[in-house]
């Protein structure tokens, strides 16, 4: 099998992180944030999924692709309890408006007044819901594989399961393994291609506790996280988006395209963006498709 063409910058033209790349001081807590291109130029917020390997590390090579074939500032953290960034104090903090607020105290304590969102499923979801609340702050909304269908229209999903019953499931099917070559062997067998940039996202998400490596995500988070969506339908957020008017685009694999028709026909200017990869992959052997899709949105 051929291995998927490498869409990130070469190193030696990769944009340079910029000061605000560590954590970030904020009231509701700090927020580790990774950043691309030049501080004056136009910004992206780039929010990752989630994911027992999610992390601003997952979207790096989105962030430097963006950074350096369109020239903008793009700025990547890791949400509350993912890669670096320490948990929030309450469940209730996991949330998606709530976690929609911390990312406007994140532009905030950063002096962005205004910037262009992409989000990855999760990350999606809770760009609807900053949306919804600061319509004014964004300049374009582009959602991938998310932020189109609640958790309830999901096969699979239990949506009236209670929290409880969810840090139970997150603790039972949280993985571990013996060594840290076992556990990217394992994660290697969910992608077609196993990537330079995926094996970068993983062991940055991985750590080892108890002679075991284990996700740093915590079941806890993992299990708020979930609920959080759960009980905050993304729908409420639909007809706030479409009265902002800014350019809205969908970009979903092909298995996908059949759940945004309630999104387009409560937000009707939205494009929808069909990008030749499937869900597990659009980070993956996809990648450069995601990332074109992307661009092309911000360019509107």
């Amino acid at each position: 099998m051929t291995t998927p063409a490498d869409p990130r910058p070469p190193a030696d033209e990769l944009p340079r992180a910029g000061s605000e790349t560590g954590l970030v001081q904020l009231s509701r807590g700090p927020l580790f944030l990774r950043a691309w291109g030049d501080g004056s130029a136009p910004t992206v917020l780039l929010v990752h999924s989630l994911g027992w390997g999610a992390s601003s590390m997952a979207v790096a090579p989105i962030a430097a692709a963006l950074a350096w074939r369109t020239g903008r500032r793009v700025l990547a953290p890791d949400l509350p309890g993912f890669g670096q960034s320490p948990r929030a104090a309450d469940v209730a903090d996991y949330k998606p408006a709530a976690l929609a607020a911390h990312l406007t105290d994140l532009l905030d304590a950063l002096g962005v007044t205004s910037t262009s969102y992409a989000g990855i499923s999760w990350g999606a979801t809770i760009g609807c819901w900053l949306t919804a609340a600061e319509p004014e702050r964004l300049n374009a909304l582009v959602l991938v594989d998310g932020g189109h269908v609640d958790p309830a229209e999901a096969p699979g999903f239990e949506a009236h399961a209670t929290l409880r019953d969810r840090l139970r499931a997150a603790r039972l099917n949280q993985p571990t393994w013996r060594s840290l070559d076992k556990a990217l062997d394992k994660m290697a067998e969910a992608y077609d291609d196993w990537t330079p940039w995926l094996d970068d996202a993983w062991r940055a998400a991985l750590e080892e506790r108890d002679k075991r490596w284990r996700p740093i995500v915590g079941p806890d988070v993992y299990a708020a996280a979930v609920d959080g969506i759960a009980t905050s339908p993304v729908s409420a957020t639909w007809p706030a988006i479409a009265a902002a008017g800014l350019p809205v685009t969908l970009v979903v694999p092909p298995e996908s395209v059949t759940t945004t028709a309630r999104f387009t026909a409560a937000v009707p200017r939205s494009t929808v963006r069909d990008v030749a990869a499937s869900r597990t992959d659009l980070l993956g052997a996809g990648l450069s498709a995601t990332i074109a899709a992307i661009e092309s949105a911000l360019s509107q």
